[in-house]
């Protein structure tokens, strides 16, 4: 069968031939698994650049004989939310407020140079954030694009206390439009076109302890207010800090599920994360795939409901329900 590769793949393999980093190959690859026509023609090729691009994530090509980074972070927890913004717009800091990491943070630009993960804790659950390393026209991490593309949310920082503030975002969102990553207010249900990204953002409006930052934020929100949810924070007073936690999980598009065995108290401190919108059966099929095949019915404790109240395996499921299952 003809593989019918597409002006999309062609070019997408000519700059993988071109590439001289691992990072840069890395990009390439994504990029040709995205746009190569998904048919038995091409079972060989998608299954050899899966191979190739497995290989560059965990690191085992080697130059000069050492082991190269792995620009790869696997995901942890209820989600994973990538952080990106200009230099000295805090990122770091912010990081390290929200998820008790200790990660360097420094007064000069490009202070981080690697991703560096950390959990952090929302009640009674762990949301994954990952810092990056600055964007700005001048020099970025092209591998900082992948992260972006594989996160759940991304959250764009933007620095109150610099005059330059929306250069430097349409300078950021211009550098990752290039790379076909569209940021986006809400979550978008259409198929995406192939070799593009598009990915929920919200705005954090970082340093709003500085003096200069309520008229800085009044022109940020003019010409980025219908583009994104903004969210003033500072990490010096904590203001705003416990609003973007929430927004943060609210916008993951995840909720909690708790189940209890017939006869005993609900487990509340191990929570099942699903995607909004899931059903009984699918928690069912989460927790073992014999238990959804064996499943009568269920009993449903939450709001909105009364206690215990039966529903099928069809019924969806809403944040912090409790879920008993019958066989």
């Amino acid at each position: 069968m003809s593989a019918n590769l597409t002006p999309e793949y062609r070019n997408a393999e000519e700059k993988y031939r071109q590439a001289k980093t691992s990072e840069e190959k890395l990009e390439y690859l994504e990029l040709m698994l995205t746009t190569i026509p998904k048919h038995k023609g091409t079972d060989k090729m998608q299954a050899d650049i899966k191979r190739r691009i497995a290989k560059l994530k965990k690191g085992e090509l080697k130059k000069g004989g050492k082991r190269q980074l792995s620009y790869h972070v696997e995901k942890q927890g209820a989600g994973q939310v990538i952080l990106m913004g200009p230099p000295n717009a805090g990122k770091t800091r912010l990081v390290n407020t929200v998820t008790n990491a200790q990660f360097n943070v420094g007064d000069y630009p490009f202070t981080t140079r690697i991703m560096q993960p950390a959990m952090m804790p929302f009640e009674d659950i762990q949301i994954q954030l990952v810092d990056t390393p600055a964007i700005h026209p001048d020099y970025y991490e092209r591998w900082v694009l992948g992260l972006i593309r594989n996160a759940d949310v991304a959250i764009l920082v933007a620095d109150l206390s610099n005059p330059d503030i929306l250069d430097n975002l349409d300078n950021l969102i211009s550098i990752l439009e290039d790379g076909r990553i569209t940021l986006t207010r809400e979550f978008l249900k259409e198929k995406p076109v192939p070799g593009f990204s598009k990915k929920k953002t919200l705005l954090a409006a970082n340093k709003m302890d500085i003096e200069i930052a309520g008229e800085h934020l009044e022109i940020l929100k003019e010409f980025f207010g219908e583009k994104f949810k903004i969210f003033p924070i500072s990490c010096e007073t904590g203001e705003g800090i416990s609003e973007f936690k929430r927004a943060i999980f609210d916008n993951l598009d995840v909720i909690r599920v708790y189940t209890k065995t017939p006869g005993r108290k609900p487990d509340v401190k191990h929570p099942f994360i699903l995607k909004a919108g899931k059903t009984v059966e699918d928690l069912a099929y989460h927790i073992h795939k014999d238990l959804a095949r064996n499943m009568r019915f269920a009993r449903i404790w939450g709001k909105g409901y009364y206690d215990g109240q039966p529903v099928d395996q069809h019924h969806p499921l809403q944040d912090e329900a409790v879920i008993e299952i019958h066989e």
